[in-house]
């Protein structure tokens, strides 16, 4: 959940230099919010949201799944 508008629409983001810092030391997670675009991390003790797609990889999300899971139904494969 973003700290800043509440949205339950977050995803991984894409790591900066100081990133690496922070996800050695302290295991954090950059995230960044689809809805406001806030940039925060995850910590390791914060309690994870149920039902989000933070944990998807960066290039998969939900709404893309579910539209290659249908083009591949409607060509014939399986």
């Amino acid at each position: 959940m973003c700290p800043l508008c509440h949205s339950n629409k977050v995803r991984r983001s894409h790591r900066q230099p100081f990133d690496l810092l922070l996800q050695l030391i302290f295991r954090a997670k950059p995230m960044r919010c689809r809805t406001c675009s806030h940039r925060y991390y995850r910590w390791p003790w914060s309690k994870p949201e149920e039902g989000n797609s933070a944990d998807l990889p960066l290039a998969e999300t939900p709404n893309q799944s579910a539209a290659a899971a249908a083009a591949a139904t409607s060509s014939g494969k399986r």
